[in-house]
């Protein structure tokens, strides 16, 4: 065991400008799988609280008896259900403007949009567009 020690001192000694680079991509390598981590778990703390999202096969909306069913399961704490409609041809300069239709209430609890100003869909038939498409059209 001493030889081997004596070996490892030796050869380390010998190459000091590879074993200070060795000894620094190892603690970089390690910093950077670190921060990656505590990244990953920043955006899922920010992020959507969504475990499961349940699409029709054909596209069409779900009946509400599937909505309620969904609440019925056992472990669901909320069920958010959404609307998506690509629409194409409104303007040249857009391609497709995707038109989502959500219930507000659920929508906001599990997704909490922020906005940079205004309400929230506050009316039944309210809606939220980016700033620069409201002041545009």
């Amino acid at each position: 065991m001493h030889s081997l020690n004596s070996l490892v001192w030796r050869n380390l000694s010998a190459h000091k400008l590879r074993s200070i680079l060795t000894t620094l991509a190892i603690t970089l390598g390690v910093a950077m799988v670190l921060a990656a981590s505590q990244s990953a778990s920043t955006l899922s703390e920010h992020g959507p609280r969504i475990d499961l999202q349940v699409f029709s096969r054909d596209g069409a909306p779900f009946d509400a008896v599937v909505l309620d069913t969904l609440r019925a399961f056992p472990g669901v704490d909320r069920v958010s259900p959404s609307l998506r409609v690509g629409v194409g041809g409104v303007d040249p300069e857009i391609d497709e403007l995707i038109l989502l239709g959500v219930d507000p209430k659920s929508y906001a609890a599990i997704h909490e949009p922020e906005l940079a100003g205004g309400a929230f869909l506050d009316g039944p038939d309210s809606i939220v567009l980016p700033m620069m498409v409201a002041i545009e059209n």
